[in-house]
């Protein structure tokens, strides 16, 4: 794990490498570095199938709690030969709020921009899809003790966002459950699926 304020200062970095992706055409390189993705969070995920779109890498699951799940992947389904019903083990690099500002809209929309990684960066490796996404969303909950936020787009609830620290952005403390923003993130991606039993 990277110090804080290293940490801190490579996700700033990153969040300004990836407004200028979204405000023009896509490079071939996200804004990632080895040493920022290093620092990420790891959730782990334990679900049963209930949807699975191999050639959009789309894994729609059911966790314990029996919610739905919908997780980009950045590798290859197709291998796993996964079917409605089979359990699997995820491991999910959480999403990321790289850009926050207040919304004078409460129109709720989301805007999804894919990207395919050139080459190994941290734990998303070469050739992996990354979808990068912006638009305004309702303020669901924010938690200041580790600095994260949910969100409900048009499309459902977006939860457990680290958010970058952006000294001329939005603080965390200004911010409430009920309010609308405009948004700019990494969406949640799966690194890696692990079948474990079937049907």
């Amino acid at each position: 794990m990277l110090p804080l304020n290293t940490l801190r200062s490579g996700l700033i970095a990153t969040a300004s490498l990836l407004i200028t992706a979204f405000s023009g055409p896509l490079a071939a390189n996200a804004g990632f570095s080895p040493e920022v993705l290093a620092g990420f969070e790891i959730s782990e995920y334990h679900g049963i199938v209930k949807n699975v779109l191999p050639d959009h890498k789309v894994l729609e699951l059911s966790n314990p709690e029996g919610h739905a799940v919908v997780l980009t992947v950045g590798i290859d389904l197709e291998p796993l030969n996964l079917e409605p019903g089979d359990e699997v083990d995820v491991d999910v690099l959480d999403g990321l709020v790289v850009d926050m500002q207040r919304s004078a809209s409460t129109d709720l929309s989301f805007n999804r921009e894919d990207i395919i990684l050139p080459q190994d960066m941290g734990r998303l490796k070469q050739g992996m899809r990354v979808a990068l996404a912006s638009g305004t969303a309702k303020i669901i909950k924010v938690s200041r003790s580790d600095n994260s936020i949910s969100l409900m787009g048009p499309l459902g609830g977006i939860h457990n966002l680290d958010v970058i620290d952006d000294p001329d952005g939005l603080a965390l403390h200004d911010l409430h459950p009920g309010d609308f923003v405009e948004f700019r993130l990494i969406q949640p991606v799966a690194v890696s699926v692990r079948k474990t039993t079937s049907r």
